[in-house]
């Protein structure tokens, strides 16, 4: 990285760390609305993760998107992006203000047999249409099913309901 003559950052990713790439990236698109998204395994485990590259990204048909990047350390798939392409359902809830707490609690790497619902000490409710499992204290969520995963692993779903709460 380097200054231009401008007092610009020149910033070439070939040349940059990741760390540092991510860094501008996550400064340079702010404030940035929270995901905690909630699968489950085949086996039934319930998996909890929150994700702060989601947005909006369509309203006909309404599509929402994330990205499940991978372990840096290891560089494997987690949990969510094994449990999408198993059963493609997922509940992607907005987090707020009051659940941050929860939310931090759901960003902890547990192994894929732990359920992150009772690490967080969220409260389930019951299975809404075909989607599995949602968290009973967010104001908005969207009950919905996996469209397309890339390679790089970003996800994009198709929102079959809402559940707003008034």
């Amino acid at each position: 990285m380097k200054k231009s003559p401008s007092e610009f950052l020149v910033v070439e990713p070939g040349k940059a760390s990741v760390g540092e790439i991510l860094k501008l990236l996550s400064g340079g698109v702010a404030p940035r609305p929270i995901a905690l998204v909630s699968t489950i395994s085949d086996d039934g485990i319930n998996n909890l993760a929150p994700f702060s590259y989601f947005n909006t990204f369509g309203a006909k048909p309404p599509i929402i998107g994330f990205s499940v990047v991978r372990r840096i350390r290891n560089n494997k798939s987690k949990d969510t992006l094994n449990n999408l392409k198993q059963n493609r359902e997922c509940v992607v809830h907005a987090v707020s203000h009051n659940m941050l707490q929860q939310t931090n609690l759901a960003s902890t790497e547990y192994a894929p047999e732990i359920d992150e619902f009772k690490k967080a000490d969220l409260r389930l409710l019951q299975p809404i249409s075909c989607i599995r499992d949602a968290c009973w204290n967010h104001p908005f969520r969207w009950n919905a099913k996996c469209m397309k995963s890339w390679h790089w692993a970003q996800v994009a779903v198709r929102e079959i309901s809402f559940s707003v709460k008034y």
